[in-house]
């Protein structure tokens, strides 16, 4: 359940059956990143053109757990560069024909990796082998960033797109590479919107 606010107070809107069958890819070994679609196949997109944001003020405190100025800065540069490649245009005043809100996260996360040591041999049996030797288990911790933009229509408060990017991160980066591998993040998930 997520909040996205206009006028005066919050409206709830509920997104079960979008996240029906919808998986978690996990963190592959090359912390390459993963993008995540989904989207309501009832919703038209055709008749979108102008944007708004949800304020910060009206997003869920909960769901937002980077609270940070910058990163909301640079996400919010980067999806406005985007969508203005693709012809929307930001509205700040009225209606716009949709909204869009973020959601970003940082988690501890481990990876726990096995590897043979020794040798192969054979076995006896043609084309098979096996290990001589012993195993050695190494577990490497990281942070795990995740970063999801929602489209939301005005009018019915409901999810219609939703995008999420998954990727390891270092809080050690520079401002450069910050804002560089969240414009990545935005170009991948807005690249294939709005939906076919």
């Amino acid at each position: 359940m997520q909040c996205v606010g206009t006028g005066s107070g919050f409206h709830m809107y509920y997104v079960p059956r979008l996240l029906l069958g919808c998986s978690i890819v996990a963190l592959s070994a090359c912390s390459t990143m993963t993008i995540e679609l989904d989207h309501d196949a009832s919703a038209n997109f055709s008749n979108l053109k102008t944007y708004a944001w949800v304020s910060r003020a009206k997003r869920d405190p909960i769901l937002t757990r980077i609270n940070d100025e910058f990163v909301e800065s640079r996400v919010q540069q980067a999806v406005n560069s985007q969508l203005a490649t693709k012809g929307y245009k930001m509205q700040t005043s009225g209606t716009p024909d949709f909204l869009v809100s973020y959601y970003a996260s940082l988690r501890a996360k481990l990876r726990v990796r096995t590897d043979y040591e020794g040798y192969r041999e054979p076995s006896g049996s043609l084309g098979s082998s096996s290990y001589a030797g012993g195993t050695r288990t190494r577990v490497y911790d990281f942070d795990q960033g995740l970063l999801v933009l929602d489209i939301v229509d005005p009018q019915t408060k409901k999810l219609i797109w939703r995008g999420t990017a998954k990727d390891a991160v270092d809080l050690s980066w520079s401002q450069q590479r910050k804002t560089a591998k969240i414009s990545e993040a935005v170009q991948k998930m807005l690249s294939r919107f709005p939906p076919k």
